[in-house]
């Protein structure tokens, strides 16, 4: 394709010249990776040729003239995904980017050429996946001006056909089937707590449901995070796949297990931890002890708080089957990892918590406000756990009954 060789850097247009009776020019491209030769030829005289040579030049002074009229939708997006955006991208965002193309983009219009693409095309785009969701129309959208933009900057179209295509309006959208809870019950939160005390995500899942870390941030904290005097935990990294290129990527399984930044700068935080996760902190840090010490040879001491018995950090996605099935087998909603962070939330919200405070916990990204108006990182987590507390211990001891499971009164202060 083309747009393998790179930018197009400056172009020449050679004069009409006789060709076998007939007539025609050469145009010469020079790219960043070398240059590339295209003969227009057999026309029937002088004039046509010289039209056309006259229509070249205008495409190429306005940036309209398109290198190669025979690439395909499915052969462009599949080169635009993976080796322009897949640098650029967190493993994340790759993800989403490569289900729209492969689950809407390559099925509907795989076939065309690309110089084929009209308004009516993205329009039947994005109707097929707001039908999903307006959420998933959105990335669709995203997916489709980066690389239309992207498309006409490297002369693989002459304009691009998405611009000024609106999504649907919600009212044009397919009813939603209903959706399965998001957020646990207090009752259920307990519940779930207990059931998994004894498995290896018990940890993660405190980390998740009482402190509402990422599942990213979780695998990234190490015990050097920790403030054990003040009782604090600064969340300054995550681990996931780093968005960088094929060349340099790591092997195997490391390619998901390598140090990232955070998801916005205000997810570098320092947050207070509750006593119960603090003493569940200890009690992973004495089984690091123990397999550090049985393992001399073989234990990688990263210091990584959530780690495998050889000091290996958990991947992002070492959490899902433990997790669905304690919830199968205890008959708790079918909810993702990532909704024990919308139930934290939610029981913040009902236990009348300020936004700031929550946003502060969350590591959301916030305009900046004034530390003269709202205060320090210390104030802002000021009040937040006493209000998780009253909210939490007293309807643990409304119910009077938790299998034998209780949470101490100064989980949380």
């Amino acid at each position: 394709m083309i747009t393998e060789m790179g930018h197009l850097m400056e172009w020449k247009i050679g004069n009409v010249i006789s060709i076998n009776q007939t007539y025609g020019f050469r145009i010469t491209m020079t790219f960043e990776k070398g240059k590339r030769v295209r003969h227009k030829s057999g026309f029937a005289n002088r004039k046509e040729a010289e039209q056309q040579r006259d229509q070249v030049a205008a495409g190429f002074y306005s940036n309209t003239y398109v290198l190669d009229e025979t690439i395909r939708v499915e052969q462009f997006f599949r080169f635009w995904l993976e080796e322009v955006k897949r640098p650029l991208l967190t493993n994340d965002s790759y993800n989403a980017y490569r289900n729209c193309v492969n689950n809407y983009i390559i099925p509907l219009l795989g076939r065309f050429l690309m110089t084929q693409l009209e308004k009516e095309h993205i329009e039947v785009l994005y109707n097929k996946a707001a039908e999903r969701s307006r959420s998933v129309a959105k990335i669709l959208k995203t997916v489709i001006t980066s690389s239309m933009v992207y498309a006409v900057a490297e002369h693989v179209l002459s304009y691009d056909p998405s611009a000024a295509v609106p999504l649907p309006m919600s009212s044009q959208k397919v009813t939603p089937l209903p959706e399965t809870p998001n957020v646990l019950t207090t009752d259920q939160l307990r519940h779930l707590l207990y059931a998994g005390r004894d498995t290896p995500i018990f940890l993660p899942m405190l980390f998740a449901a009482l402190m509402g870390l990422r599942r990213g941030e979780i695998c990234g904290l190490k015990y050097s995070d920790i403030d054990f005097t003040s009782r604090t935990i600064h969340v300054q990294r995550q681990l996931g796949k780093n968005p960088c290129s094929k060349d340099n990527e790591p092997e195997g399984k490391t390619k998901t297990k390598q140090e990232i930044p955070l998801k916005t700068p205000s997810g570098n935080r320092i947050l207070d931890i509750p006593v119960f996760v603090f003493e569940a902190i200890m009690e992973e840090r004495m089984r690091y002890e123990k397999h550090r010490s049985r393992r001399k040879k073989e234990f990688q001491d990263l210091n990584y708080i959530c780690c495998s018995s050889y000091g290996r950090p958990r991947g992002r996605t070492y959490f899902w089957a433990p997790f669905k099935r304690l919830l199968r087998e205890h008959g708790l909603p079918d909810i993702k990892w990532h909704d024990l962070r919308h139930t934290y939330t939610t029981i913040l919200l009902k236990a009348g918590c300020g936004l700031l405070a929550i946003s502060h916990s969350l590591g959301h990204k916030k305009p900046s406000f004034s530390a003269n108006v709202y205060g320090d990182d210390a104030t802002l987590r000021e009040g937040l756990y006493p209000k998780w507390t009253e909210t939490f211990i007293d309807e643990q001891e409304k119910a009077n009954d938790f299998s034998g499971f209780e949470l101490p009164e100064s989980t949380f202060v």
